[in-house]
Formats: C-alpha cells, structure tokens, sequence
C-alpha cells in the first residue's frame, strides 16, 4: 500500500483546482435545498412508473455519493460532518461489497436455477469472505493515508481514497473467482433461457438509459466537488478540469484519438496472440456484442459515444485524478469495467485510462471526453459493419 499516491496537482491551465476557500452564504444555501431534492427524487423512484422511473432509478449511481463529498468537504471544518461522511462512506462501501457478494453467488449458483448446489453456495461464500477480507484491508491502510495527507484539510483526500481503495478491490473479485464476467454470465444465460437480456427496456429504452446517466452525472459533478460548500460554479468548472474547446483542443484530441486506435489495435493482436499462447479466457464477444446492441445505430453510437465519454471523464479524469492521482482513479475506471470484460479487455481498458490520464494531466478533462467520445463511436461503428446482415 506504500504506492498511493498523494493528492496529485491538476492540469496545467486550471489555477484554482484545489482551491478550498467557502463561497458566499448565498451560494452555500443552495446546498441543503439541492440535497433534499436529489435524495427526494430516490424516494420517488420506488413509486414513479414507465420513463419517470427509468431517470428516477438512474440517481441512485450518483446521488449517494454525493452525499458523501458534500459530507467530506462539510466535515473540513465540522465535526458532526466528519462522522457523516464516514457513515456514507461505511454504507456506501458495504452497499458496493454486497453488490459483489450477489454477483457471487448468480455466477455460482446461476440466475435461473430453481435448485441451488451447496457446493456452489460454499464457492460463493468464499468469494465472499474475499470481498469481506478486501474491504477489511482497505480500512487498515487508513493510518497509512493518514501520513501521506495529515491534518484537517486533507480529510476530503483521505475520503476519497478509502472510498475509492476497497470499491476497486470488491469490483474485481467476482471476475478473479468466476473466472468470467459476471455480467456477461448472467446476459448469456439469459439470452440461452429465451429471457429478454435487456428487461425489455429495447434499444430506445436502453439509449435512453444512458442519457439519463449523464443528466445526473453532470450535475453530480458539480456538487460532488465542493459546489456550494467549498467553491463557487466558476471555480468548479475549473476544478473538473472543463472548458470550451479551442481548434487546438479539436486537433489535440483528433491526433490524440487516431494514435489511440492505432495503439489499441497492435496492442489488440498482442494480447489476442499472448491469450492464446496461454490458453487463457477471453472476453465473450458475442455477449458484447449483446450488451452494446443498442449503440450500433449511427444515432445510438452518437449517444453513447457522449454520454460514456462525457460521463466518465468527469468522474475519473474530472473529479478523482486531481484528488487521488492517476493510478488509483485508472484502476477505478478499469475495475467498473470488470463486469462485462475479461482480462484480455481490461489490460486495454487500463492502458486507455493511463493515456487519457497523461493527457489530462497536461491539457484538460474536456481534451478527454472528446477522445474517449470519438473512440467510443470509432470502436461501435466497426463493431456494427461487423455484424452479420
């Protein structure tokens, strides 16, 4: 645990990226009201109906979390803030852990089974008391992040880190025991049963699904980085690292994203000829291919392409990069993909983090989205002349 990093400084043409001065009353009266709405509408989605409850549901991905930061930058300077946060970060931590544990026991035990093999529930239960060991690891390394980041101002770095830390851990333990991606096991069974792997959701459903993700995401983001409690809108939009693109920034991120699709496609054959060398699992593609139907669509890649390269910029590359380094938000943006590839995809997916990490670092997160945007859209629409007519 010795590598975690400090909090790392922010891109080159943002001045005010850890600034941590309080805005004015006017602004900071803002946070309860906003708060009270986001964790209202959670309660409404158990009670809202067809689309409403579709966007309804897709604030439980952030909502909470940003009660978390809210809490963390609270607790800078107030003592029953603290004890909030750490709350959030408990529940928070042992929602993701179960979340985990359940990913277990459905790749163990099978979704559709109406008999349940002991031997497997021994298996999932292994695996559990991994995700359980994992999570208790990670609280052990707080006295460690506590001399990398002491004293009072660091307590929102040290929050981000032990939330970030054992969430990474639990998200790769399913695919190490399964030896498969949980995901992707669940959608094949599905798919081999005749159940609709989509929940009858279809492609407008599923694309739609994913705009509502980012009209969270978006606003999320500004509150999840001090908005109303330690920084002014202006100041956000600095810390995120957002801007308006310049012709410099179009040409750094097309020049940027024709050497990534090259590089991914030698590293593609690489991994692909090592895999089989090693007799190693790889990715189910045609389960892929399942998962992201509803994107092969020009107007489908165009979304997703949007939504997925906006949406996670911001998180990775906009909020975590500046506060806990390049490797450990990296690792983030690999482990949330250990649902749905294997090995052989996530070493792509992590040396594509890295790269965009780098070039955060030395331009801005809008430079990135537009990367990871235009890679999105590249990669789905070779993926949809692929398929068969």
């Amino acid at each position: 645990m010795s590598d975690i990093p400090p909090a790392e400084p922010s891109a080159a043409p943002i001045t005010s990226a850890l600034t941590e001065s309080p805005p004015p009353v006017s602004i900071r009266r803002i946070v309860w009201p906003a708060l009270a709405v986001g964790f209202g509408l959670l309660v409404g989605s158990f009670f809202a109906t067809g689309e409403l409850a579709a966007f309804l549901t897709s604030a439980w991905a952030t909502v909470p979390v940003v009660g978390l930061c809210m809490a963390a930058y609270l607790g800078v300077e107030r003592r029953w803030a603290r004890w909030t946060a750490v709350s959030f970060l408990i529940v928070l931590v042992g929602v993701g852990a179960l979340f985990s544990c359940l990913m277990l026991v459905i790749g163990y035990t099978g979704w559709l089974e109406d008999e349940l093999d002991p031997n497997a529930l021994i298996e999932a239960g292994v695996g559990a008391l991994v995700v359980l060991t994992v999570v208790i690891v990670s609280a052990a390394a707080l006295p460690l992040v506590r001399r990398r980041h002491p004293g009072r101002r660091a307590f929102v770095t040290r929050v981000a880190i032990m939330f970030v830390m054992p969430m990474v851990g639990v998200m790769f333990v399913p695919l190490v025991f399964l030896n498969e991606p949980p995901l992707l096991a669940l959608m094949s069974e599905m798919v081999e049963s005749g159940q609709d792997p989509n929940l009858g959701r279809g492609v407008a459903g599923l694309v739609l699904d994913s705009v509502y993700g980012l009209c969270w995401t978006l606003p999320a983001a500004v509150f999840a980085v001090g908005y109303g409690v330690r920084r002014t809108f202006s100041e956000v939009i600095d810390r995120l690292g957002l801007i308006i693109p310049t012709r410099a920034t179009w040409l750094t991120a097309l020049i940027a994203t024709v050497a990534i699709l090259a590089g991914v496609w030698l590293m593609d054959l690489a991994v692909t000829w090592l895999w089989s060398r090693l007799g190693w699992p790889v990715t189910d593609e045609r389960m892929v291919d399942v998962l992201f139907a509803h994107s092969f669509g020009v107007a489908g890649a165009l979304i997703v392409g949007v939504t997925a390269g906006l949406g996670e910029e911001v998180v990775v590359r906009g909020i975590l990069q500046p506060r806990v380094g390049i490797l450990l938000s990296n690792l983030a943006f690999t482990a949330v993909h250990a649902y749905q590839y294997h090995w052989d995809a996530l070493v792509q997916v992590f040396v594509i983090g890295l790269v965009l990490g780098f070039v955060r670092r030395r331009t801005d997160t809008t430079t990135t989205a537009l990367i990871h945007g235009a890679y999105d859209v590249v990669v789905l629409g070779f993926s949809a002349l692929a398929q068969p007519a």
